[in-house]
Parts: structure tokens; C-alpha cells; sequence
């Protein structure tokens, strides 16, 4: 194999890709400060075949659970199950089937040919480059130039005397290669759910983040978690710290301790888009920082079990908003999907889209081709009405919001690059229009006709620009409705208890009962005593417990009330003489502005209360 080349090595060319193939990165041992050598492989990469199993189906086994138990998915495809009749019982949990089926419960190994390991990073700066050595046999070496993070993650990587195989995106895709890239950028997930196992690299060790990794790995197994986010104290070993699954336990962590898991989180990795899929694909994902690893399993599982809990730092809160449907394996609905992505951060706004094919569902991965030749504007105009025809559904129209940065783009298409400070997205659950499919089409000059209701216009609308934390309290005061206490509402029911119900958004456990949210009741209390006569203090405290997703309410939406009497909360840009309106195929109410000759310019989505099943059609 050629040595180092003694005069100034060329840079290495890239040979095509055939048909399903991919490169690997061949990283040749060294110690530490050893120049980066490598080869680049061509292989093909082949999904596995579908093939019959031996034994009872999953189906099957299915239908075998006796009646009593409950069958649960783990995000890593484990079953276990749990029976009601001894739910209290430390045995009433288990992992075995309960009719004594044994069921494969292997570790994952790849199924492809040639194992490789999959690393997830980010790319980071792009100020510092340095030369990587790509050999070929005999023949002088050739470098590619590769930046500082991949550089010292593959010097942590590399082992001393044996040949590691790496797939790493910036190196095993011809970046410059537009066709390539595209093509390639559809079999992520293949690519990454295929490897022997993922890497995640963090970055080198610092601020405390060996003890983060330990403190969330002990985190982490205390609970057990099922795809549809159920969560159980862990079995099997039993928790150690069983109290720790109650959301009002507070952990006892030190000072340090948070500031060192909020460094941690703060790593550029947890922002990036790619690693949504990347990181999901896979169940034998380990998270590496400097020389220390946990597994993915029980990182995703200290996640949740930070999510929403008492006593977690205000800004660690809201870094772990996002993370929770990923640390789920929650993947298929493009709407919840592509909330969470776009909080995430991508180089090149088409990302957006191509950055989570690998999550959302096969049809209309299927459909979505990519090509870095067209404009984003483009493709995510085109997407939005595919979506919208495969689903006969307009749900995609609660993404949008007033953007001035883009001011021809036409309202209706979200602009999925961006995610606004002030903007949110409805919760899975409202039936403004029930289940009635969307009737639209396009029309010339990029407008978009539709069929609903013109129910109602706004008619107050304050100014909620100026409200922060500390003005919560005297907002949430200034907002009642006149004769709040001994008034009805236009639906007929007390307009005190619609007034609790639209501070919430309905967000109450009676509505949407396997999510955290409060009680009705508590939720009534905790209202009263904020309006009533306490002390200052004790309302601020009260405010200060109330769940992230309703303190949002008054911070990320703006209040209003319509012509007719009803009250709600809508886009931060709602202003007076704004339509309230009810869209086939739309989950909610939508705010739209009158723009003249007929046509309107989408604000965004509302909850009104009253109008939040299908009252108005």
C-alpha cells in the first residue's frame, strides 16, 4: 500500500457511483496524532429481502396475547407486555410473552454483506480544513480536505492496529455531484439502519461531560417507553429509583449537575436536522463524547424522563422541546414530523424536506424525488399540495404563519425553513371541520381555492408583543371578558368555564388523556387563584408551575375576540377586522385577511372555542 506522498499529493477524484452502490470510508489504524489515512470502497448496498419467519407471526402472536394483558413496541422493536388484573404487582410487567412464545430478541446485526459502522455528526465550521490521505494500492496517495469536527472524531475513532469501515456522509458522497447527492440523500436511512451500528459523535470532552453522560445514563434506566408513548417504571432490572417515573418527582441534582446536562444539550449534534433520522434508524445507536459513550437507549429514556418534570431548568426545557417525539421513535404523520424538523437546523433549505424522507410515510416518500436543481420555493409549494391530494387533507395549512421574509411566496405553501419564536402548532386532536376531506384546487397566480365556512370576524385583537415572563401575570388579568363571572358564552355553557377552557387551548387531560397535561379541575383551581386576591408571590409561583405547553398559550399566540362573542387564540399576528374561518379538510379554525378581489392571505391557525368540533359546519 502507498506511503505518504513525498511531492504535493493531487486531490482525489471521485469515480461514479453504480447502480445501488456506496462508498466506505476504510479507516487504516494509527495512534492519536497520526495523519488521517483512509481508503474510499465502492460497495453495493442491498435492503434485505422480506422473508417468512419461522414460528407465529407478529400478527399471530397478536392474537395469542391472552385476555388480561397488553401487548407494547419499545422504540427499538422490543414486545413486552403487562397485565391488568395485577397491574400493581411488580410482576404484572414483563418482557416474556405470556403464553411462553419465545421471541427473537438478538441484538441488532447488520444484515449487509460488508459491515460498516454509520457516523452521525455535524459538519461544523468551515473556516478550519485540513488533508486526509485517501490511499489506492501502489499508487501515490490523493488528499480530500475534510473539517476540524470530522478530523477528531475520526482520531477518536481510529484504532490502533486494526482497520475500522466508516460510512461518513461529507467523504462517501461526492458533495459536488448534484445527482449523487440526491440520490444518495433518499437511501439515508437505509444506509444508516443497515450499519452494524451508529456512531454518534458529540465532540471532545468538556464542561462536565463525562458526568452528564453518567447522570443521564442512570436516568435513563428507570423507565421503560413504548412508541405510543406510554411510559412504565422500569422491570427488568427493576428501577432503582422507582419514585423517578412521577413527573412532580424533582431529581436531586446539584447545581453543576444541570449545567453540565444543559452543556451537553447544547451541543451543535442536538440542532441538527439529518440526525433526526439518522440516530432513529437504527437500535444499536451509541452516543460518544471525547473517550465516553452511553447507549442511545438510554439517552432517548432520560430524555423523556426530563420532559415536563418539576425542577428542570427553564432553558433546558425548552432545548429538550422536540426532542421527545424523536426519543418516542415517533415517525410517519408529515405535519408532527416536520414540526419537530424544523426546529432543527440544515445548510441548504431543501434539507428541510430531504433531511426526514426516512420518517415520514412510504407513499409519500415515495413520491418525493430529489433534486438540488430546483428552488425551495419550488419544492415546498409542490410538496404542499402533494401532501394535500395523498391525504385529502389541508392539515399542512396550520403551518403557516405571516412571514415577511418571504413576501411573494404565496401564504398558503409553509415556509418550512424557519421556525418563528412566537408560533406553534396544533395538537393532534381538534375536529373543527370533523373528518370531511378537503376540496381545493390551484389557480393561476399561485392562489389556492378552497370550500369552508366565513364564520365570524375579528373584532379585538391587543397588542401581545410587549408580554414576557414577568408580564405573564397581569396579561393573563387584562384578557377576561366583561362579566366573565355571571355570563354565559355563545355556546350557552358559563363563559367562566369557556374562559378556563380557551387559557388551556382545551389542553386538559379529559381531552387528550395520554399526554401530560392537567386535570380539568386543577387546571380550574390554579386559573382562580391567579385572578383572585393572592399575594403577588403566590401567583407567580403558580404561574411558574404551570406546563410549558400552556405558559406558550399566552407568549406564543395572540388573543382575540369576534364580532359574535367568542373568544380564542390565534397567530402573534391576528389583528381586528381579520375573518375567522372553518376549511374542509382543516383540523381548526384558520385566521385569514381580506386581500381584495376575493382573495385572502393566511395568518394562521386559531382555537375558538365552540368551534373546535365541528360546531360550525
Amino acid at each position: 500500500m502507498g506511503g505518504l506522498c513525498t511531492t504535493k499529493c493531487s486531490r482525489y477524484e471521485y469515480s461514479p457511483l453504480r447502480g445501488d452502490e456506496i462508498r466506505f470510508v476504510r479507516l487504516q489504524p494509527g495512534s492519536f496524532d497520526d495523519v488521517i489515512r483512509f481508503e474510499l470502497v465502492h460497495h453495493p448496498l442491498r435492503t434485505p429481502e422480506e422473508q417468512l419467519e419461522a414460528g407465529l407471526s407478529e400478527q399471530q402472536q397478536r392474537k395469542r396475547i391472552p385476555r388480561g394483558w397488553r401487548e407494547f413496541k419499545t422504540p427499538e422493536g422490543r414486545s413486552f407486555y403487562e397485565c391488568y388484573s395485577t397491574r400493581s404487582e411488580p410482576e404484572s410487567v414483563t418482557y416474556n410473552h405470556p403464553e411462553g412464545i419465545e421471541e427473537d430478541s438478538t441484538p441488532h446485526e447488520s444484515a449487509h454483506s460488508q459491515p460498516y459502522e454509520a457516523l452521525s455528526y455535524t459538519w461544523g465550521d468551515t473556516s478550519y480544513q485540513q488533508l486526509a490521505f485517501v490511499l489506492n494500492g501502489d499508487e501515490d496517495p490523493k488528499t480530500v480536505s475534510i473539517r476540524r469536527n470530522l478530523a477528531t472524531a475520526l482520531r477518536h475513532l481510529r484504532l490502533k492496529y486494526e482497520v475500522r469501515s466508516l460510512w461518513v456522509d461529507a467523504v462517501c458522497i461526492n458533495q459536488d455531484d448534484l445527482d449523487e447527492r440526491a440520490v444518495q440523500v433518499k437511501r439515508i436511512r437505509y444506509i444508516y439502519g443497515l450499519a452494524s451500528r451508529v456512531v454518534v459523535w458529540l465532540g471532545e470532552s468538556s464542561h462536565g461531560s463525562s458526568g452528564a453522560l453518567k447522570t443521564l445514563e442512570y436516568l435513563g434506566r428507570q423507565t421503560e417507553i413504548t412508541t405510543d408513548a406510554w411510559i412504565f417504571r422500569a422491570f427488568d432490572p427493576p428501577a432503582s429509583e422507582p419514585s423517578w417515573i412521577e413527573k412532580a418527582t424533582e431529581l436531586p441534582y446539584t447545581a453543576a449537575d444541570w449545567q453540565a446536562i444543559e452543556y451537553l444539550f447544547e451541543r451543535s449534534w442536538f440542532s441538527r436536522l439529518w440526525v433526526l433520522q439518522e440516530v432513529t434508524a437504527n437500535p444499536n445507536t451509541t452516543i460518544q463524547c471525547g473517550q465516553d459513550s452511553i447507549d442511545w437507549y438510554f439517552l432517548r429514556r432520560a430524555i423523556i424522563g426530563l420532559d415536563e418534570r418539576v425542577g428542570v431548568p427553564a432553558e433546558l426545557s425548552y432545548r429538550l422541546n422536540g426532542k421527545v417525539d424523536i426519543a418516542f421513535g415517533s415517525s410517519g404523520a408529515f405535519a408532527i414530523v416536520h414540526f419537530v424538523a424544523r426546529q432543527h437546523l440544515c445548510q441548504d433549505p431543501r434539507d428541510k424536506l430531504y433531511g426526514i424522507l426516512g420518517l415520514v410515510g412510504p407513499k409519500l416518500q415515495d413520491k418525493i424525488v430529489p433534486s438540488y436543481e430546483r428552488t425551495f420555493e419550488d419544492l415546498y409549494k409542490d410538496v404542499f399540495l402533494l401532501h394535500s391530494e395523498m391525504t385529502g387533507r389541508l392539515d399542512l395549512l396550520t403551518q403557516c404563519f405571516v412571514n415577511e421574509e418571504l413576501p411573494s411566496s404565496p401564504s398558503w405553501v409553509p415556509d418550512w425553513r424557519a421556525f418563528p419564536y412566537a408560533f406553534r402548532v396544533p395538537e393532534p386532536g381538534y375536529q373543527a371541520s370533523g373528518a370531511s376531506r378537503a376540496e381545493f384546487r390551484e389557480l393561476p397566480g399561485s392562489r389556492l381555492e378552497v370550500i369552508g365556512i366565513l364564520h365570524d370576524k375579528v373584532v379585538f385583537a391587543p397588542d401581545s408583543s410587549e408580554v414576557d415572563a414577568k408580564s405573564l401575570l397581569e396579561y393573563i388579568r387584562a384578557l377576561q371578558p366583561p362579566g366573565l363571572h355571571n355570563e354565559s358564552y355563545v355556546t350557552g355553557e358559563p363563559l367562566l368555564n369557556a374562559w378556563f377552557l380557551t387559557l388551556a387551548l382545551d389542553l386538559l387531560r379529559e381531552r387528550f388523556p395520554k399526554r401530560f397535561f392537567p386535570h380539568y379541575a386543577h387546571w380550574e383551581k390554579t386559573v382562580l387563584e391567579i385572578l383572585g386576591k393572592d399575594s403577588e408571590n403566590k401567583s407567580l409561583t403558580k404561574m411558574a408551575n404551570l406546563t410549558n405547553t400552556i405558559r406558550d398559550t399566552l407568549t406564543d399566540m395572540g388573543y382575540f375576540r369576534t364580532a359574535q362573542g367568542y373568544i380564542g387564540f390565534g397567530p402573534y399576528a391576528v389583528e381586528p377586522d381579520d375573518h375567522v374561518c372553518v376549511v374542509l379538510g382543516v383540523p381548526t379554525p384558520m385566521v385569514i385577511r381580506p386581500s381584495g378581489n376575493n382573495t385572502y392571505q393566511v395568518i394562521g391557525w386559531a382555537y375558538v372555542h365552540g368551534l373546535m368540533d365541528s360546531e360550525a359546519l
